[in-house]
């Protein structure tokens, strides 16, 4: 956790990179990001903008417990309108941020890291299955943006 900016600074974080669907194809993906800090909770929430045709527009909205003091690893979950309730777990690991999610009844599961390159940027890579089916992945720099 020492020295990472990613979730544990409050401020906003824009995404540019690409998305392939379930097909492989890819499409340019471009998004933002906020995080906010409350004292027993705190909150991710952004959008992801993929000019697929047609355009696809993906919204989240993470509850994240805190971390504790020395432990790298902490929960979240977030709900979505097609797939239900979905939670994971971060964990730390030097230079990344793992994360590993599953929806509430197990059909849908991701993995995703964020790597830090300095503290004002951070390279995101995830899949999402349904089952073992791939049916999407992504790969976005993260760039501090307030």
């Amino acid at each position: 956790m020492k020295g990472h900016t990613y979730l544990f600074t409050p401020g906003k974080w824009s995404a540019f990179g690409a998305y392939w669907d379930e097909a492989g194809t890819e499409a340019a993906a471009r998004g933002e990001t906020t995080i906010s800090h409350a004292d027993d909770f705190w909150f991710l929430q952004g959008v992801v903008d993929v000019a697929a045709g047609p355009p696809v527009s993906f919204a989240h909205q993470y509850e994240i417990t805190p971390f504790m003091d020395n432990f790298p690893s902490t929960v979240w979950v977030t709900h979505n309108e097609s797939i239900g309730k979905m939670g994971g777990v971060f964990t730390v690991v030097q230079e990344s941020i793992l994360s590993n999610f599953n929806s509430e009844d197990n059909q849908y599961s991701g993995f995703e890291v964020f790597v830090r390159i300095d503290k004002n940027t951070y390279r995101n890579e995830g899949v999402f299955f349904k089952g073992r089916r791939r049916l999407s992945s992504w790969a976005t720099l993260l760039s501090w943006a307030e």
